[in-house]
């Protein structure tokens, strides 16, 4: 996934997993022992490797995954300037991998995740789809602009969209030109990932109209024109035809198409790694009571153009500011610097978390789910991650974009205890399917992460009085909160000492496993899972869905 990968002699591929039919028959064993040891803990044997090859009873769907010409995935890691940019991890000096998360690292994680699962097939004869490996972010950061080549549109136009449609188009060209798989079911059964700010609302009308699309941005309008406030990413903007390489308006070529069709495509998680919410009472830290009413930190607007977010983001921050929500009804909006804290830690003690537009989709939804905020989605005829198989009006609120106003915090406090309570349990039920966990690297980050909260929580269990009427309560609550590292908000609390008030120094203080392994409150509606269902994770329900779609790509 560097882009400098030499293959065994006989091998080769995007991740030199393909051998040559001409190569003589090479035991599995012979092929695990090339697999350096500090690759081991990030590179698997592929399924659809082995010799001979495994019988076709395995997990459906069976996907192929093409080898394109490196021009399109592989050079672009060769060509960046930038180490971290490109990837969702990075090797250390140590040989060690380290998480990279942005907003685009899904496109290197899903490629990688695919390339080992027992769900690849070399085969493309039994294959339900056939996905295409394309790195078009890393081609947008850190290539294009930055190097002299290459060009997929008109040369030194540098609108992302425009390099990045013609990039899409020339790909498939190139599939129809090398494979007849495409025009076999008219690319139905294709699967092309859009992990770009405004997804495929520029997508070149001849792949989105038939291909499977997932994306990050569920935007459904018929027509539309861009919403980012970066100008080199607006897809409407016009450029002066170029002959021979652009005939007429570029913009044809994803005219006719919206950006998002619910049922044809999917609106999938950014890539977050178990770690970034480690705080989260879900993934087994101390529950912290929620004292936040509503949280955003994040990019608000304040140097941007009026369009940014639509405009929702900067509306919540200037009445925010001129009606004092937080100090009045503690809600907290604003930039990072003027909410400085733990990330994680907020959003574990929030009721709400405000789920609303960048420059297109943002991360805000699997925020707030994997920490049990219930999501408060302001976005007009714009699905939230998997709403087209997930009942998202069960765990969270949807207001209207022109409901913003100053009547919000009332609105909000108005909504029952009990009400947000059934919510927090309905969260509780799917945020797994949110979360990914699939691959090695995932699983010992997960397992890192687990670790760490069951050290946590042995900590707080053993500072909790049984009898909270001798209890000095107010300095057993100052060291839950250097244990959980709180922040710059006001000290959180821990929900246990709460129920050990309640009851009077007579009950249990917590509530435990048979092993004796505290899990948190009695009652507590977000409790972690003692097993992660890493079957059901965020992958696997891609997978699931993709399942799904079989009958619909025949």
């Amino acid at each position: 996934m560097y882009g400098f990968c030499k293959c065994h002699l006989g091998w080769y591929g995007m991740d030199c997993a393909r051998r040559r039919a001409s190569s003589a028959p090479i035991p599995k064993a012979a092929i695990e022992e090339v697999i350096p040891k500090h690759h081991q803990n990030v590179a698997t044997f592929p399924v659809a490797a082995r010799d001979p090859p495994p019988a076709p009873t395995r997990r459906r769907p069976l996907i192929y995954m093409y080898d394109l010409d490196p021009l399109f995935n592989t050079r672009m890691l060769q060509y960046r300037l930038v180490r971290t940019s490109c990837l969702h991890r990075m090797f250390k000096p140590d040989n060690s991998s380290s998480f990279v998360t942005h907003g685009y690292s899904i496109e290197t994680y899903f490629t990688e995740v695919l390339m080992t699962s027992a769900h690849r097939t070399y085969d493309p004869e039994e294959a339900d789809f056939f996905f295409v490996p394309l790195l078009v972010t890393c081609y947008f950061w850190p290539v294009l602009g930055w190097s002299d080549h290459p060009w997929f549109g008109m040369p030194l136009a540098i609108v992302r969209p425009h390099q990045g449609a013609y990039m899409y188009r020339d790909a498939k060209r190139w599939i129809q030109q090398q494979h007849p798989w495409w025009d076999r079911r008219g690319g139905r059964d294709h699967i092309w990932m859009t992990a770009h700010d405004e997804g495929a609302c520029w997508l070149p009308t001849e792949i989105y109209n038939t291909s499977i699309i997932l994306t990050h941005w569920g935007r459904m309008d018929d027509v539309h024109v861009s919403g980012t406030a970066w100008g080199y990413d607006n897809y409407s903007a016009p450029l002066p035809p170029w002959p021979p390489h652009v005939e007429g308006d570029w913009r044809d070529i994803y005219d006719g198409h919206p950006c998002y069709t619910p049922g044809k495509d999917l609106v999938i998680p950014l890539f977050k790694p178990p770690g970034h919410y480690a705080h989260s009472p879900l993934m087994g830290a101390p529950p912290l009571q929620r004292d936040i009413l509503l949280y955003l930190r994040g990019d608000t607007g304040p140097y941007r153009a009026h369009w940014y977010s639509r405009g929702i983001r900067q509306r919540l921050a200037k009445l925010g500011y001129m009606h004092d929500w937080a100090e009045k009804h503690r809600i907290f909006v604003g930039e990072q610097f003027m909410i400085p804290g733990t990330y994680s830690e907020h959003l574990a003690r929030s009721v709400f978390c405000v789920v609303a537009p960048g420059d297109g989709y943002s991360g805000r939804g699997e925020d707030a789910v994997l920490h049990g905020c219930i999501p408060l989605i302001i976005m007009d005829g714009v699905h939230a991650v998997f709403e087209s198989i997930i009942d998202w009006s069960a765990f969270s609120i949807r207001i209207a974009e022109s409901a913003v106003n100053e009547q919000l915090p009332q609105f909000l406090k108005s909504i029952s205890p009990a009400q947000i309570e059934l919510m927090q349990r309905k969260i509780a039920m799917v945020w797994h399917r949110f979360a990914y966990t699939t691959g090695p690297l995932m699983q010992d980050n997960l397992a890192a992460t687990y670790g760490a909260n069951r050290v946590l929580r042995r900590h707080v269990r053993n500072l909790l009085p049984v009898n909270a009427v001798e209890a000095d309560t107010r300095r057993t609550l100052d060291t839950v909160q250097r244990l959980t590292r709180g922040g710059m908000l006001p000290v959180p609390g821990w929900l246990g000492l709460d129920s050990i008030k309640e009851q009077n120094g007579t009950g249990v203080a917590w509530q435990g496993q048979p092993d004796g392994e505290w899990l948190g409150p009695v009652g507590h509606p977000q409790r972690a899972y003692r097993r992660f269902p890493v079957l059901n994770d965020a992958w696997h329900t891609i997978l699931a869905w993709l399942h799904s779609r079989i009958p619909s790509t025949r």
